[in-house]
């Protein structure tokens, strides 16, 4: 009985049949889905930017190197070499100060000379006269506290380049990826400095 009602169902149409109003967007027909972009690729600089500073605060130049930046690793190294060298200059003036401090027998700077050209002397005592201003300063406390000042000077030199060397390693590394050239152009009244940026 079963079968024949199956029978009689299936010849009056009111078994179900497959859907005809579901079917696929014709909008969307043959559409194949857009994968995602991929992210774009940013440039990594070959030194992280806290790597980069430490470089440059313990040998200044020695970030900029790392960054592919020689021009100005040269720049600071340069700067660097001075103010050590001068330091030990310095240092050598200092220490000749201090040997010749509240010496009377300190070098003689220039002797005054007579009307005829030689060294004048005392008409009293017959010693030989000098120039008393020039022989006093080079003994003189004042003129080691002048040698201390240049030594610290240079010192102050020294700390600052690697302070500022750093600080410029640490700048360079994170604007690794900003694409952009610094230019300068003369005006017909001074100049004019520019930044331009490429995409």
């Amino acid at each position: 009985m079963g079968t024949l009602l199956l029978a009689l169902l299936a010849s009056l149409g009111i078994l179900p049949s497959a859907a005809q109003a579901q079917q696929r967007d014709s909008a969307r027909a043959g559409v194949v889905r857009d994968t995602p972009p991929a992210a774009a690729v940013v440039p990594r600089p070959p030194v992280s930017a806290r790597r980069a500073f430490l470089y440059s605060l313990l040998l200044p130049g020695l970030g900029q190197t790392a960054l592919d930046r020689p021009t100005a690793g040269a720049f600071f190294f340069v700067i660097e070499a001075t103010a050590l060298g001068m330091i030990g200059k310095s240092l050598q003036d200092l220490r000749e100060a201090k040997r010749f401090v509240g010496d009377s027998a300190a070098p003689v700077l220039r002797f005054r000379p007579d009307s005829t050209g030689r060294v004048a002397r005392d008409a009293r005592t017959g010693r030989i006269l000098y120039d008393s201003t020039s022989n006093r300063y080079r003994g003189s406390p004042s003129l080691v506290t002048s040698r201390r000042t240049h030594v610290e000077d240079w010192v102050a030199v020294v700390l600052f380049n690697h302070l500022i060397s750093g600080a410029d390693a640490f700048v360079a590394a994170n604007l690794w990826d900003l694409p952009g050239e610094v230019q300068v152009t003369l005006i017909p009244r001074g100049g004019v400095l520019g930044y331009r940026l490429t995409r």
